[in-house]
């Protein structure tokens, strides 16, 4: 049976299975058969979770799970043995970390957390750098969404904040806005990036917007009473 009703993000695992990360019950595993779902109940014990409320689910290398969560920072799952361990790499990194996106490119892990700004960290060399409100072009240390646009050579990291959109210049390695009067300022919350590499974003208060991989027009759609041109019922897009 699955831990909780409401469910925060879904990921299948290199082995087939899909991973369910729930608000406050942990993680459930729904193996590839479809047959049943185990519950990895939040605790203490090494084959237990350590948050409860799970936001983000990623594997950046085959065989091991990385799980952001708002409560227990970042955990690592071990898909093999199942063994759990909170992972503390970044000396001093906030308990609430609310994404996870991994650049296979550069071999880079961002880190995005509730009021303590975004962190890059590189697999290979450990080495790592913390992004925050000031001088890096961010105008908010809470990052709630971080999304991956396929470019040319590599992707472009676009990072959604409770204070506008911005895109990653790996040239300055600061971010950059987009000159939009909503995007730049609104709450991003989410974002997802589509089959055509369109990047889609969810507003608090404007609905919802899309940038168009091929020339970046912007179009946008919110909640209007002419609901059969296909209007949004709600601006709040989560």
């Amino acid at each position: 049976r699955l831990g909780d009703k409401a469910i925060y993000c879904m990921t299948p695992d290199s082995y087939g299975n899909m991973w369910i990360g729930t608000y406050f019950a942990g993680v459930n595993l729904m193996r590839k058969d479809g047959n049943k779902f185990r519950w990895i109940s939040p605790g203490y014990d090494s084959h237990s979770i350590r948050g409860k409320v799970v936001r983000r689910i990623i594997e950046p290398t085959p065989g091991t799970l990385w799980m952001a969560t708002e409560d227990a920072g970042v955990n690592l799952l071990n898909l093999k043995s199942g063994e759990v361990s909170r992972w503390d790499k970044i000396p001093g990194i906030g308990s609430n970390v609310h994404e996870l996106l991994f650049n296979k490119h550069t071999n880079d892990l961002w880190i995005g957390c509730f009021r303590d700004g975004l962190y890059r960290y590189n697999l290979s060399s450990g080495a790592y750098v913390h992004y925050e409100n000031g001088g890096f072009g961010l105008e908010s240390n809470s990052i709630f969404s971080i999304a991956g646009q396929p470019t040319a050579d590599g992707i472009r990291i676009w990072v959604g904040t409770t204070f506008g959109l911005r895109y990653y210049d790996p040239s300055t390695d600061t971010f950059r806005k987009i000159d939009h009067g909503i995007l730049d300022a609104d709450f991003i919350f989410c974002q997802l990036v589509d089959h055509k590499n369109n990047l889609w974003m969810g507003t608090l208060n404007n609905g919802l917007f899309r940038i168009a991989a091929n020339d970046g027009k912007i179009d946008g759609w919110k909640i209007s009473e002419d609901t059969v041109s296909g209007a949004l019922g709600d601006n709040y897009i989560t």
